[in-house]
């Protein structure tokens, strides 16, 4: 009965995050958002065909905001004037970063995409 339940353990700890290494979080009614929303699918698909010597810099992160999850589409271009779109689950922009959608009343954000060549540090 144990090796059974170490597998199932085994399964569900892998499955918790991506390809890159990035959790997975549940939202929107969904179990992978980036997967199974058709249209953060496309954007991030977009994201992930575009290289450029910009792509390095831009990422996606979920987060809360008023009791919502949202999608924000920024990044840490040291170089690039640019806004960070904040969108719902539907996929409706609700935003920008800061203006409408202030970070301040974000919660529970963490990156949920970025490129293989990524050159931003948190801290």
């Amino acid at each position: 009965m144990k090796p059974h339940f170490l597998l199932l353990l085994s399964f569900l700890v892998l499955s918790c995050s991506n390809d890159d290494g990035l959790p997975v979080i549940a939202a929107c009614g969904v179990a992978n958002p980036i997967e199974d929303l058709d249209w953060l699918e496309t954007r991030v698909q977009e994201l992930r065909d575009n290289v450029n010597e910009e792509s390095q810099f831009f990422f996606v992160s979920q987060a809360t905001f008023n009791n919502e999850t949202v999608f924000i589409f920024d990044n840490c271009c040291p170089f690039c004037n640019t806004v960070s779109p904040v969108f719902n689950c539907s996929g409706e922009l609700l935003g920008v970063l800061n203006d409408e959608v202030p970070e301040a009343e974000l919660s529970n954000s963490q990156v949920v995409y970025r490129p293989n060549d990524f050159s931003c540090e948190f801290n």
